[in-house]
Parts: C-alpha cells; sequence; structure tokens
C-alpha cells in the first residue's frame, strides 16, 4: 500500500484594519457620537435645527470629523483633559433635540450657543464632573416650544453662566444647576416672558458659592416665573435683581431661597408695576444668616403681594421692606419672623408685621 505524504507550510493573511482611533464621530441610528482621548480636545458641533448636524473633534492623538442626517441625539464624551466643546444651533430648532455633553476629567468648557428654538423641544444635560468647568449658555428667541437644561458641574470651582436675553412666547422652559462641592459661580440672565412657564432651580451644594439672578423684561400675559435656590453648606450669597419689570394681570413672580448651614447672605430687589402677584420668600439655616428683600410697587398697581423673612436657629439679621407709591395693591401680606431665637436684628417698614423678634 502506498501512503501519502501530506505536508503543510504556515503562511501569513493579510487582515483588514481593525485599529480604533482615540478620537471619534460618527453617526449611529438617529445618534451623533462624539469620543474625547485623555488629552485636550477641540469639539465643535454645528446643528441646523432640522436633523443635520456637523462634528468635528481634534485631539492631540488625532482627528474626526462626521455629517449626521436625521438626527435626534448628539451626545459627547470628552473623557480626560481639558476639553472644550462648542455646540452652535445655527438656524432655529424646529424639531426634538437630545443634547447630552458629558466633560469628565479636567478643566472644561461647553459653550451653548442656541440660536432659537421654534415649535422646537431640546432637551440638554451638561455634566462637568472633576476639574474647575465653564458652562455657558446662550439662548435666542423661544416661541412655543419645550426648552429643559440641567447642568451638573461636579467637583471643583465652576462656573455656570445661562442666559436668556431674546423673548420667550408661549414656551416652557425648565433649567436646573446642580453647583456640586466646592466655591462655584452661577449666573442667570432672563429677558421678557410672554404666556409661558420658567422654572429655575439652583442647588449650591457644598463650597462657598455665589448665585445672581437677574431678570431684565417684563413678565406679561399668563406667566408664572419661579427662582428657587436651595443653599446647602458653605457660606453662600443669592441674588435676585428685578428693576423696571412689570408683572401682568395674569402673571405670577416667585422668588425664593433656602438656607441650610453656614454664613448665608440673601439678597432680593424688585421694581416695578404688580397687577398680578408676586410672591417673595427667604428661609434662614442653621447659623447665622442675612436675609434681605427690597421691593418698590409703582403707581397704579392692583395686584396681590406675598411676602416673608424667616429666621430660624442661630441669631439673623433680617430685613423687608416694601414701598407703595399708592397704596392701591389688592392685597399685601408680609411678615418677618425672627425664628427660634429673640436676639435677631430686624429691619422692617410699617406694612410688615414682625414675629419672634
Amino acid at each position: 500500500m502506498t501512503s501519502l505524504k501530506r505536508s503543510f507550510r504556515p503562511q501569513l493573511e493579510l487582515l483588514e484594519n481593525r485599529s480604533t482611533p482615540a478620537v471619534a464621530a460618527f453617526q449611529w441610528g438617529s445618534s451623533l457620537i462624539i469620543r474625547g482621548d485623555a488629552g485636550d480636545d477641540v469639539i465643535n458641533i454645528i446643528d441646523q435645527g432640522n436633523g443635520t448636524v456637523t462634528a468635528n473633534i481634534t485631539g492631540t492623538s488625532g482627528s474626526d470629523s462626521v455629517i449626521g442626517s436625521n438626527i435626534l441625539t448628539v451626545t459627547v464624551y470628552a473623557n480626560g483633559g481639558d476639553d472644550t466643546v462648542n455646540y452652535n444651533l445655527a438656524t432655529s430648532l424646529v424639531q426634538r433635540r437630545n443634547l447630552y455633553l458629558y466633560l469628565g476629567y479636567g478643566d472644561d468648557i461647553a459653550n451653548l450657543n442656541v440660536g432659537g428654538v421654534t415649535s422646537g423641544n431640546l432637551y440638554a444635560v451638561v455634566s462637568g464632573y472633576a476639574g474647575n468647568d465653564r458652562v455657558m449658555a446662550d439662548f435666542g428667541a423661544i416661541d412655543n416650544s419645550f426648552v429643559n437644561l440641567f447642568s451638573y458641574l461636579g467637583y471643583h470651582d465652576d462656573n455656570a453662566t445661562v442666559r436668556f436675553n431674546n423673548a420667550i412666547d408661549r414656551s416652557v422652559v425648565n433649567l436646573h444647576l446642580d453647583a456640586g462641592p466646592n466655591d462655584d459661580k452661577v449666573n442667570v440672565d432672563l429677558g421678557q416672558v410672554f404666556d409661558s412657564q420658567i422654572n429655575l432651580k439652583s442647588y449650591l451644594q457644598g463650597g462657598n458659592d455665589t448665585m445672581n439672578a437677574a431678570l431684565n423684561g417684563h413678565i406679561l400675559g399668563v406667566s408664572n416665573v419661579a427662582l428657587n435656590t436651595w443653599d446647602s453648606f458653605g457660606n453662600d450669597l443669592t441674588t435676585y435683581q428685578a428693576t423696571g419689570v412689570h408683572i401682568d394681570d395674569f402673571a405670577t413672580l416667585s422668588m425664593r431661597t433656602y438656607s441650610y448651614t453656614g454664613l448665608d447672605q440673601a439678597d432680593v430687589s424688585w421694581q416695578g408695576r404688580l397687577d398680578g402677584r408676586l410672591n417673595v420668600n427667604l428661609a434662614g439655616g442653621w447659623m447665622s444668616d442675612t436675609l434681605s428683600a427690597n421691593l418698590n410697587v409703582n403707581e397704579n398697581s392692583d395686584g396681590d403681594l406675598f411676602a416673608s423673612v424667616i429666621g430660624w436657629w442661630q441669631p439673623d439679621v433680617l430685613t423687608l421692606n416694601i414701598y407703595e407709591e399708592d397704596f392701591s395693591l389688592n392685597s399685601l401680606v408680609a411678615y418677618v419672623d425672627g425664628g427660634w431665637f429673640t436676639t435677631d436684628t430686624i429691619n422692617a417698614t410699617g406694612n410688615v408685621s414682625t414675629f419672634n423678634t
């Protein structure tokens, strides 16, 4: 029987390139995803507002770009390094847009330039995590739309500025700002509001934080504007300013601050014509706080004003001044409550009741 000898000679086979770049920008279904590396990345996003979104990223390890179509969601994972993310809404948003910016470690910057929202729905989340981060958001006119912005600044000393300097008309706007630990600064500007619901919630958390909110336009039609700030640990400063702000017949403006622990300070000022409803409530916390509200009511106002300044545990400095030009308000209920201790310093006009002083 003859045997057949077979030999096998191994050979190298050339495979397709499967390398993955450290930075990436690509479309996945209706999502546009941009991924940074551990270095300093620059990410630019241009949104046409109709589903077409262009993005490019340049990092220490390379660059990438993508043009997406029928996009509903844009997600950025910046990862480590001192990153910069620029989001520009080139034209008015006319559809749903989910925007998630995860900045990661490092001293990061997020710039949101939202040209306008018309019959659209914007849901945006900005997470700073760790590092001295800076978030800046500028909004154009908002009409017949829903806008939700959530900013979580995370650890270290951060800064967030949100500006609604154009008109908000027939819309719902929710703004949630979480300052996180350490010393943070939060600034909010609000322009004219018509037939809209505005809800601002600011959580100062730990550290010595600063929160400034400025109302620069009238509140008209059937509108409800609510500003709420919760102080946590640290010596915090909250300032609300609303000068020359008319509150229309069916409109409500509420400005409230709540202290927890630390030597906190809250300053609220408003001046204008009141034909609707104004609510002002300042509440102290565990330590000695300085709380002040100065309200100036223009003549021919026929609305309702409810105001309270309340101390709590330690001796506080409490001020509530209400100045009326012609005493034409429909109703006025205002009081200062010194709280637990009776060694508070109370400053109040004659139309304000005082308790536990």
